[in-house]
């Protein structure tokens, strides 16, 4: 179903808002090769976002600001268009 979502918002043109509701659900956004192309915005909390980048090979590790925000470029570099540099 994601992919499916993932794909109408890329041939639409539209922004996609993910928001996961469970860990489960927050790796159901990655596609085959660990990315999250086709999502605009997503809004994981902290067990979803180590997860996410456990599950992408990025960092984890305990709540930190200074994680989080290390955590928020590595879903801009899986393809999240957050649309912040």
């Amino acid at each position: 179903m994601v992919d499916r979502l993932k794909k109408e918002g890329r041939q639409r043109e539209l922004r996609i808002w993910f928001e996961p509701v469970s860990i489960e659900k927050s790796l159901a956004a990655l596609d085959s090769h660990s990315r999250l192309d086709g999502i605009t915005y997503i809004s994981p909390n902290s067990d979803e976002m180590n997860a996410i980048c456990k599950a992408s090979k990025g960092p984890v590790g305990s709540p930190s600001i200074h994680l989080w925000e290390k955590q928020c470029n590595h879903l801009r570099n899986l393809g999240v268009e957050t649309g912040m540099k």
